[in-house]
């Protein structure tokens, strides 16, 4: 999984784990990680038992 840090340098691509991103979804941020919107909810698209494709939600 990749999610959108900010460092203070500008927004950058972040590897990360199934298990955290399910972490930052419930809320909770266990690597301290300087998220670029950590508020936004994902749109998760399978078929069967594969996952197709994660996307972030945007909102304002």
């Amino acid at each position: 999984m990749t999610v959108i840090t900010n460092p203070g340098t500008g927004p950058r691509a972040t590897p990360i784990s199934v298990a955290e991103l399910g972490q930052i979804v419930k809320g909770r941020n266990p690597n301290k990680r300087p998220l670029f919107e950590p508020k936004n909810g994902f749109w998760i698209r399978v078929a069967g038992d594969t996952t197709l494709a994660l996307d972030q939600q945007y909102s304002r």
